[in-house]
């Protein structure tokens, strides 16, 4: 998807981008809930749910960052695809971190919950709107403070997690 981007015209490549990434986000909501309700759910489609969340947020992150370099470009050196590539990288570290909580925990163990994690885990479903944001940011003629509100987002999603983990493994 990144190479295909670079080949096409910004607007183009941003079109492509935002479109297969709905895709992904209409099959990743269907294919779980498919599963369940035909009794198919397995240890296998949880582990390949993961990959994709995974493969997902590396390439359609940074895909949308090199668009944003195309269409409006920071002055100096720093990229919005690096800086969306490393959101993709806290994204995936705060997935990790919630799924490794629930793999170590027991049922029984309390769950930290307070209001800053209750506002959050609202916040956080914001990440599956994600290609339908980065339309809204273009529309509005906002690619960068789209690409800082997703780095600061996927920052606090990590801090979150890990306070999560704390509240369940040290109560």
């Amino acid at each position: 998807m990144i190479l295909a981007t670079a080949m096409m015209s910004p607007l183009a490549a941003f079109g492509a981008v935002v479109t297969l990434a709905v895709l992904y986000q209409i099959l990743d909501c269907t294919d779980g809930t498919l599963a369940r309700a035909k009794g198919l759910s397995s240890i296998q489609g949880q582990y390949w749910d993961l990959v994709a969340d995974v493969i997902y947020r590396g390439i359609a992150y940074t895909a949308v960052g090199y668009v944003c370099d195309q269409l409006s470009p920071w002055p100096g050196a720093l990229s919005q695809a690096t800086i969306l590539a490393l959101s993709a990288w806290l994204a995936v570290v705060a997935r990790l971190a919630r799924l490794n909580i629930e793999r170590l925990t027991p049922p029984s163990a309390p769950a930290a919950q307070g209001p800053r994690f209750t506002a959050f885990s609202f916040l956080s479903g914001l990440d599956t709107v994600f290609p339908l944001l980065a339309v809204l940011a273009w529309a509005t003629n906002s690619l960068n403070g789209f690409v800082l509100w997703i780095f600061i987002y996927s920052l606090g999603d990590v801090v979150s997690a890990l306070q999560e983990a704390r509240g369940k493994l040290h109560p």
